[in-house]
C-alpha cells in the first residue's frame, strides 16, 4: 500500500483542487518504477506521433491536474485497483473519486459497483460499467453504441493496431470516446486485467491510462501501437474489448 509522507496527509480531506501531491509526498518504493515508465511510454508515444501530444494532453486536462485522486481522498487501498474508474472518468471527465461517488447514486446495491471488493470478477465488472455508462451516456450529448460492450478480440500488445478491436474502434467517427478492457486470455481475471481509455481524434486513436496520474509530475500515459503494464504489476495482455461512447451530431 502506497504510504503518504505527514505534509501529504493533513489536506487529504480539501478537494482534490486544492491540492496536488508530487511523487516525492508518497513512500512506496513502487513510485520510482511507475514514473521511469511513464517517462519511456510517453517518449515513444511522442515518437511516434508528435502531434498528438496536445491532444492527448487536452483530454486528460479536461479532467483536472490529478485524474487518479486515491490518495487526496484518503482511499490509499484504490491506488492501483481502481482502473475501472479511471477509464470510465476520462471517458465522462471525471476523477476517480467523482465517478465512484456518482456511481454509488446511481446504482445504490453494492452488487452493481464495478471496483472495489463488491466486484471480485472481470465478468461483474463488464456487467457494472456497461450498466453505468447506460445510464450515464444519458445525460451526454454520447450514444453508447456497445451497451453490452464488444466482444473480446486477440491481441498482441506489441501490435495493437493489427487487432480487430483496434481495426473495429477505428471505424467510429473523430471524437468517439472509448472504456477499454484488456487482459490475459487464457487467466481473465482481475489481477490480469486492466481498463484504460481511448478516443478517436485527427482520424488517430489515442490511448490513456489514467491510473498512472497519482501525482502532478506522474503524468496520464500515453499509448499509441504499443501497450505494457509491466509497472502496474499486469502480465503481457493478449485480448481486448470496449465499450464506444460515439457523439451524437457525429
Amino acid at each position: 500500500m502506497f504510504k503518504v509522507k505527514s505534509i501529504a496527509m493533513a489536506v487529504c480531506l480539501l478537494a482534490p483542487s486544492a491540492y496536488a501531491l508530487t511523487s516525492s509526498d508518497i513512500d512506496d518504493e513502487r513510485i520510482v518504477g511507475i514514473k521511469n515508465a511513464v517517462a519511456t511510454q510517453n517518449g515513444a508515444f511522442v515518437a511516434q506521433n508528435q502531434g498528438l501530444k496536445p491532444v492527448a494532453n487536452q483530454i486528460t486536462s479536461e479532467v483536472g491536474e490529478i485524474i487518479n485522486v486515491a490518495l487526496l481522498t484518503n482511499n490509499e487501498s484504490r491506488m492501483l485497483s481502481n482502473c475501472s474508474l479511471n477509464a470510465t472518468g476520462l471517458a465522462t471527465r471525471q476523477t476517480t473519486a467523482s465517478v465512484s461517488d456518482e456511481a454509488e447514486d446511481i446504482m445504490p446495491n453494492t452488487g452493481d459497483h464495478f471496483w472495489g471488493q463488491y466486484a471480485p470478477t472481470v465478468e461483474k465488472q463488464l456487467v457494472g460499467i456497461s450498466n453505468y455508462l447506460s445510464v450515464k451516456t444519458e445525460d451526454m450529448p454520447f450514444e453508447l453504441a456497445t451497451p453490452l460492450g464488444s466482444q473480446w478480440r486477440a491481441l498482441d500488445q506489441t501490435k495493437v493496431q493489427e487487432s480487430l478491436s483496434w481495426h473495429e474502434m477505428n471505424e467510429y467517427p473523430n471524437g468517439t470516446r472509448f472504456v477499454v478492457a484488456i487482459g490475459l486470455e487464457e487467466d481473465l481475471i482481475r489481477d490480469n486485467s486492466h481498463y484504460i481509455y481511448a478516443e478517436k481524434q485527427q482520424d488517430q486513436i489515442i490511448f490513456i491510462d489514467g491510473q498512472t496520474n497519482l501525482a502532478k509530475d506522474i503524468p496520464p500515459t500515453y499509448l499509441y501501437d504499443q501497450f505494457d503494464f509491466a509497472h502496474l504489476a499486469i502480465p503481457s495482455v493478449t485480448t481486448m474489448m470496449f465499450w464506444a461512447l460515439k457523439p451524437v451530431d457525429a
